[in-house]
């Protein structure tokens, strides 16, 4: 009797190892040298990662356990991805656990690049009031600190706070450079307000960051680290521009009796607003609704949310959308003039577009 609890223990615990097996796997990951505010997560500090050295930077949600992350140090990690049974909500599907540090390498501050083309962030940074987030990595909290780029004159103003602020502020591809910053000298009653204010001119003064903007906020680093996060002003967000949804479907989608119904779910993915497109305007990637080029200006780039949805403030105009999909361009729509997911944005409205992934799709 006693050899056979033990087979049944020894089956058991053979079963259990072979699961927990199967719903792990070793990958390499490659972990950029700067954090980014997590897109929809609050307060989350996120990765930037690339699962094989030519790919491009995208979001991790998880954290690594057993990893000790220095900001301005690009690593190549060995790591257990390892699929959950039982997903909690608002987290990742998997989990990750170190095994190895294969390489660790400090990067110069000129190294820390925007991941967005430098095209759409230069024209996109203008005409906004952007409101203080955070500050040295803490939350701002109530404030009426923003920030105001001003194109023509090659300027910025705005206010810490208490006080108003002025000077030169020079925007040349992924970087920003302040001088001559000045501000006025009433006195702030509220120390905490006074703290910060003190914080942002510290910062600002003769410095000289790299930026993006993704979803709607302004991200600057300095020295690697990032250090100001601004978000559109809720009246400009409320004026012109595109929002929806990005949605993937796959399978049938159009199913009969005794077939099983496709899927669809809201995705995460990098959006690129280019000037109207048409088809002499694009190169194409064979069919399919794959793109190799766009040759109309990049107006802009941004990353929809774990939900699918993203806001872009836009001036009046008609746009093409395309997403980022198997490292080309993904855009599955054309109007009758054989424009290429074209969408028109009034001065004074929000114009509503989701985009819909489904080369997976039957209809």
């Amino acid at each position: 009797m006693k050899n056979v609890w033990r087979i049944i223990i020894v089956t058991c615990f053979f079963s259990l190892s072979v699961s927990a097996q199967a719903l792990a796997e070793t990958i390499k990951l490659w972990l950029r040298e700067d954090l980014t505010e997590c897109t929809g997560v609050g307060k989350q500090q996120c990765f930037w990662v690339k699962y094989r050295a030519e790919g491009s930077w995208e979001l991790l949600y998880s954290q690594i356990e057993g990893f000790s992350y220095k900001p301005g140090y690009r690593y190549i990690l060995l790591v257990d991805r390892i699929k959950r049974e039982q997903v909690p909500a608002d987290a990742s599907v998997y989990r990750y656990k170190l095994k190895k540090v294969v390489q660790r390498k400090k990067m110069p501050v000129k190294a820390v690049k925007s991941t967005l083309p430098e095209q759409g962030n230069a024209g996109q940074i203008y005409g906004t009031k952007w409101k203080l987030l955070r500050i040295n990595g803490a939350d701002a909290g109530p404030t009426k600190a923003f920030i105001r780029f001003e194109e023509k004159e090659k300027g910025v103003h705005g206010n810490g706070g208490c006080n108003g602020f002025f000077g030169a502020a020079t925007v040349s591809g992924d970087s920003i450079g302040f001088s001559e910053i000045a501000s006025t000298l009433m006195a702030c009653i509220d120390g905490k307000i006074s703290q910060l204010e003190s914080d942002l001119f510290t910062l600002l003064r003769n410095q000289v960051f790299t930026y993006d903007i993704r979803a709607g906020k302004l991200n600057m680093y300095h020295k690697g680290a990032l250090v100001l996060v601004f978000a559109e002003d809720e009246q400009a967000m409320q004026k012109a521009g595109i929002q929806g949804r990005v949605i993937w479907k796959e399978g049938n989608q159009m199913p009969g009796p005794g077939q099983r119904n496709g899927g669809s779910r809201p995705v995460e993915r990098e959006i690129l607003i280019y000037g109207l497109a048409g088809s002499k305007d694009v190169v194409a990637a064979g069919e399919g609704g794959f793109y190799k080029e766009v040759h109309t200006h990049l107006i802009g780039s941004l990353r929809s949310d774990r939900e699918g949805n993203y806001h872009y403030a836009l001036p009046a105009g008609t746009y093409s959308v395309f997403v980022k999909e198997k490292g080309l361009l993904y855009a599955n729509r054309s109007d009758g003039e054989g424009n290429i997911n074209p969408v028109i944005v009034s001065a004074e409205g929000i114009a509503k577009l989701d985009i819909v992934i489904d080369y997976a799709a039957a209809y």
